[in-house]
């Protein structure tokens, strides 16, 4: 009403002289009520669209769909609702859609539907998936499954694990891989004969399985990515074996990635890194160096030996490090007078050190954010100092230090002290406000 009365005063200078009540009866005559609204009487355009709107909706009650979103309804004709019929939020458009039911539909909660049982978003996906028999991308299944609202669609991809996940973006449902009965048991034979010699194999060894001794499968699934032909078989065959990422293992027998690498450490009796790096190359994942170092000593740079095969004088070596740790730690760099190290076969350096910190020594821990591959940080601490975490010792190294004015002189003077190999830290505002506070605690009880 208020809109009308400006229109009319914009127009004619001066406002009605109805009442109100006159005015709304007079809109009600010309217009179409909707909620207390009144809209422009639809024109034929105005009525194709609805008409285009409802048979859209009865289309997908026909194709087996058990519920249409209102929200769905309205992204997908959101300009044309705007344009036409000055429809701009899914309130309005419930009621125009239930004013053209003709008792074909009904409205539940946030959606329509056609029968008494209400809506299965998840069944409604699935019935739309069944009939893909190529790998599919976000939209090319959202113009299939318009009736969802796009999000939930997205959500319910990765919540039914029957559809996959085969490239970016892109899910397929597993069953309709073009993969014979037979050619899963020719399939699943091999990869027991590979199980009865390991605990597990690597989807690129499942790949080259199939390359080799299956080509009916290579040919048929050619152009799948190696982690989208795995997840597809992965869950065909989840009642015999268990695919954990690139993991495959039998049922019941489940590998976490950790327990590839302490597997693979065990096994040896020297091993070198760029095996290692084999090994996360061919999962495509880091090296768990925590796994690997839990049963081997890293002797140098490259090397790494099974424990075994090193005896240590642990309170030889312990009362040496007590002389270079006057404090509760020190940065690993800062202890490398190794000549007065005690022999035991390999020559002492700060790989070395660093096994023996992490797992030998009785008076002293490392402390670090992670190992690293190409170097040795962190900090060699006295197991009783009050550090129980590597964020708590940068907080009391930045609060003896002149390094407390922004994160880059932060982080800088832990990387140039030897802590960590790289200018980063999540959270280092927060530690740089600790180490303040510290800092000024400290001060206070000096003076």
């Amino acid at each position: 009403r208020g809109r009308f009365k400006r229109f009319y005063a914009e127009k004619y200078g001066c406002p009605p002289a109805e009442t109100d009540d006159r005015i709304d009866e007079i809109m009600s005559m010309v217009g179409t009520k909707r909620e207390d609204r009144v809209f422009p009487k639809q024109d034929d355009c105005q009525n194709d669209l609805v008409m285009e709107i409802v048979s859209d909706i009865l289309s997908a009650f026909d194709s087996g769909a058990t519920a249409v979103y209102i929200e769905a309804v309205y992204d997908k004709y959101q300009q044309s609702l705007a344009d036409n019929l000055h429809i701009y939020n899914q309130d309005a458009l419930a009621s125009l859609l239930l004013a053209h039911a003709n008792g074909k539909y009904t409205q539940r909660y946030s959606f329509l539907t056609n029968n008494r049982s209400g809506a299965n978003a998840q069944e409604d996906l699935l019935h739309i998936m069944k009939k893909f028999h190529q790998p599919q991308d976000y939209t090319a299944i959202h113009e299939k499954v318009w009736f969802l609202p796009y999000e939930r669609m997205k959500t319910l991809l990765v919540t039914i694990d029957s559809i996959v996940n085969v490239a970016a973006e892109t899910y397929f449902y597993a069953p309709n891989l073009p993969v014979s009965a037979d050619e899963l048991a020719h399939l699943s034979s091999l990869i027991n004969e590979e199980l009865s010699y390991h605990s597990y194999i690597t989807d690129v060894r499942l790949m080259q399985l199939i390359a080799e001794k299956c080509p009916g499968i290579a040919l048929n699934t050619d152009g799948y990515a190696t982690y989208g032909l795995r997840n597809c078989l992965g869950y065909i065959l989840r009642d015999q074996f268990a695919f954990n990422g690139p993991i495959i293992t039998l049922k019941g027998k489940e590998l976490s990635m950790a327990d590839v690498f302490t597997e693979f450490a065990k096994d040896q009796e020297v091993l070198s890194v760029d095996e290692l790096s084999a090994l996360s190359n061919e999962m495509n994942i880091v090296i768990y160096w925590d796994s690997v170092l839990s049963e081997m000593i890293r002797v140098s740079a490259t090397k790494l030996v099974r424990k075994d095969q090193i005896k240590f004088d642990i309170e030889a070596i312990d009362d040496i490090l007590e002389g270079m740790c006057p404090g509760d730690y020190v940065p690993l760099p800062e202890v490398n007078l190794f000549l007065y190290f005690p022999n035991i076969g390999y020559p002492w350096n700060s790989y070395l050190l660093e096994s023996y910190l992490f797992g030998f020594s009785r008076k002293f821990r490392l402390q670090h954010s992670s190992f690293i591959k190409t170097g040795v940080y962190g900090a060699m601490v006295r197991k009783d100092a009050d550090f129980p975490d590597y964020r708590s010792l940068l907080v009391d190294v930045l609060s003896k230090s002149n390094a407390l004015d922004s994160t880059k002189e932060a982080l800088q003077y832990i990387v140039d002290k030897g802590y960590q190999q790289r200018r980063r830290y999540e959270g280092i505002e927060t530690v740089i406000q600790e180490a303040k506070l510290v800092k000024e605690q400290r001060e206070k009880q000096e003076k």
